[in-house]
């Protein structure tokens, strides 16, 4: 829309009238559409009829407070023109409206009290027995196609009648500029796109050192507005927009959850991340999101899914990106786990061409893959391998580049806890005990998370029973106790302090 859009005769007049069907009237009607928008569309923006529309348009002035602001969300109308209040917190700070959370709040509200009007935000699925017709402002749109008038078909023409022939042409014409519109139509304005992505762009950076449980609160907004806005129609190119977002935020949602130990969610929610991403057709973000999927089975799962995983986003395309990369250390490192060593010191040495060609950089977000965090994968892969001394120089190499980040990243506790592996398995089983037990509590205690536990208690069970005396049993005992604190904070269930 241009700055002017709102200032239109129709708009202002209809304002000063104070009625604002009759500002849907004129919004639809806006010379700036080019033809005017149908209340078929307008409906399925709304989760109304045709008729509804229609009858919202020219009944009396609506009252109600909660229907007023529901259009004046809905339609972006500013604040300068409504002659009635808006929730606090309702705008963002580019003036969009940032409420469709509270629209779907009310729209349940109105549901639950049996008001069919606003029965639900979504499009619905257009009913097969409904026809279009080339005037969209009479009733008569949405009849049963059964009493409607229909397309005359050409066989049903009598030969040499041309006004058969004039009626199809002009329903086609109807047709088609309806098709147009539809086509044409879109719910969200570029500003409000922009938004959504700089918001996730935040969320990406944010992620590394917020602790999943606030993480996942604060993406749940985002996620519902998207949702919001796929479920109507967009433009490919708008649409190609909201789905990035949703592949980002969706492989947000998962990698929190996973940290949780929350498995069959953070499945689900790398499905959803996957389908996003190959509705971009993108192939350097599917191939991100099937790398960090990739890392579920790694640490709660069969690495050998990994392995899969990582094949799969390798052959996504065959120009390598960073996420290349990540998907060849990912895969070097789950080999090692299954006790495939000849495989995994090839797939390192893929993993370091791939990551020579496409370089490293040097930022703290999440999805990046630094020199810091690939050093990182290759000391899990060396650590499995049995390569002590190789593992041991790397994890050093890593953690020194980690201690110059301003950002407070788990990856340091999971390279501690890999060197606690590493002397399991070498028999310094005290020595283990207690690196594990001074990686998980160098973290704040809502970042002491089942990922990080899990491998703590890992290093417990490589020690043999008879051997697990003093340090050992200490972490053991250490780690059942976060794990218990860890559920008394998800279930809000006592003030924890420190």
């Amino acid at each position: 829309m241009t700055g002017d859009f709102w200032q239109h005769p129709s708009i202002q007049k209809a304002v000063t009238e104070r009625h604002m069907g009759r500002v849907l009237a004129a919004y639809r009607r806006h010379p700036e559409h080019g033809m005017p928008i149908a209340q078929e569309v307008v409906g399925r923006w709304a989760g109304m009829s045709q008729a509804q529309i229609s009858r919202y348009e020219t009944s009396t002035s609506d009252k109600q407070i909660d229907r007023l602001q529901f259009w004046a969300r809905l339609l972006t109308i500013p604040d300068e023109l409504l002659w009635f209040a808006m929730p606090v917190g309702s705008r963002d700070e580019g003036g969009q409206r940032a409420g469709t959370e509270v629209v779907r709040t009310q729209i349940r509200d109105r549901t639950e009290a049996g008001e069919p009007a606003f029965s639900e935000l979504r499009a619905g699925t257009p009913d097969p027995r409904r026809c279009i017709t080339a005037d969209d402002d009479v009733e008569a749109a949405g009849r049963d196609c059964s009493t409607a008038p229909r397309l005359p078909r050409r066989s049903e023409a009598p030969a040499g009648h041309s006004s058969a022939d004039e009626h199809l042409l002009s329903e086609l014409a109807g047709l088609r500029r309806q098709l147009d519109e539809a086509l044409a139509a879109s719910s969200v304005s570029m500003r409000q796109i922009e938004l959504i992505e700089r918001s996730t762009r935040g969320h990406v950076n944010d992620y590394p050192a917020t602790p999943p449980t606030v993480m996942l609160s604060r993406i749940a907004t985002e996620c519902a507005e998207v949702t919001a806005l796929s479920r109507r129609r967009q433009p490919a190119s708008v649409q190609a927009r909201l789905s990035n977002c949703a592949a980002l935020l969706a492989t947000l949602c998962a990698d929190a959850l996973m940290r949780l130990g929350q498995t069959t969610d953070a499945q689900l929610w790398y499905r959803t991340a996957m389908l996003a991403a190959d509705d971009t057709e993108r192939p350097a973000l599917r191939v991100l999101v099937r790398a960090q999927a990739a890392m579920l089975p790694y640490y709660f799962g069969d690495p050998r899914q990994t392995v899969q995983l990582a094949d799969e986003a390798l052959s996504i395309s065959a120009k390598p990106c960073r996420s290349s990369a990540l998907a060849a250390a990912s895969r070097a490192r789950a080999l090692a786990r299954i006790g495939d060593t000849e495989s995994a010191r090839d797939a390192v040495k893929q993993a370091r061409a791939l990551f020579d060609e496409v370089g490293g950089d040097n930022s703290d977000a999440a999805f990046h893959f630094p020199v810091k965090r690939f050093l990182f994968y290759l000391a899990g892969a060396a650590t499995w391998m049995g390569d002590t001394e190789a593992a041991y120089r790397l994890q050093d190499e890593a953690l020194a580049l980690y201690r110059t980040s301003s950002t407070a990243s788990i990856d340091p506790a999971l390279i501690l806890l890999d060197r606690a592996r590493c002397l399991a398995d070498n028999a310094h089983a005290d020595e283990a005990a207690t690196v594990a037990h001074d990686a998980v509590a160098m973290l704040p205690e809502r970042q002491r998370t089942e990922i990080v536990l899990a491998r703590a208690h890992e290093v417990v069970s490589a020690v043999p029973p008879a051997e697990r005396r003093g340090p050992v049993v200490d972490l053991d005992d250490y780690v059942r106790e976060c794990r218990r604190r860890t559920r008394m904070l998800a279930g809000g269930r006592a003030a924890l302090d420190g």
